[in-house]
């Protein structure tokens, strides 16, 4: 007649999760960082329009809302689902880690105005989100299903956008150019 050891609750009753715990589902750290980033680029246009803002947020707006709130998302559900259909171990804390450190990076950076930084900042992501992903997608037992050929293709053309953002200037370059920066990143 053993008593069993339960998980520490919280006030509401909730049990704790620890920060092992939430580095090993991705989602935890990554949803809230992504809901954050999407409320930080949907103020952008109500500041600007305030004053409190002094640089136009059309650069740094689409780039919050799509790399940073939809990457967010994406990377929280690629990092929990993907090791759990290939039946490999889940993300450590130091997988985990820089990808919340920049996600916060990029989305500053371009909540600011230096596009370029949240550029960098952005292909960072995208290398601390392949990294682990590509060496557990190697590890694996199984087979895995053949749609995640997309999720390459689409980090592949994220970080082709994120280069072409770095190299592309939007007033000086070629109007294919940028018209490709979108896409890729974008799409």
């Amino acid at each position: 007649m053993g008593a069993s050891v339960s998980k520490p609750a919280d006030p509401i009753g909730s049990p704790r999760v620890s920060w092992r715990e939430a580095c090993a589902e991705p989602f935890r750290v990554l949803f809230p960082a992504a809901t954050a980033a999407g409320v930080l680029g949907a103020l952008m246009w109500p500041l600007h329009f305030a004053g409190w803002l002094e640089w136009y947020p059309g650069g740094g707006h689409p780039r919050i809302m799509v790399q940073g709130f939809f990457g967010g998302f994406i990377a929280g559900f690629l990092g929990t689902a993907l090791p759990r259909v290939l039946g490999v171990p889940a993300l450590r804390p130091w997988e985990t880690l820089p990808l919340l450190l920049l996600q916060g990076a990029m989305v500053l950076c371009w909540f600011v105005g230096h596009l370029r930084a949240g550029d960098l900042c952005f292909l960072g992501f995208l290398g601390a989100l392949a990294g682990p992903l590509a060496r557990r997608v190697s590890a694996r037992r199984d087979v895995s299903p053949p749609g995640f050929v997309l999720v390459a293709l689409g980090l592949a053309c994220a970080a082709g956008g994120g280069l072409l953002a770095l190299t592309a200037d939007p007033v000086e370059s070629a109007p294919t150019l940028v018209r490709w920066h979108h896409l890729l990143a974008y799409q």
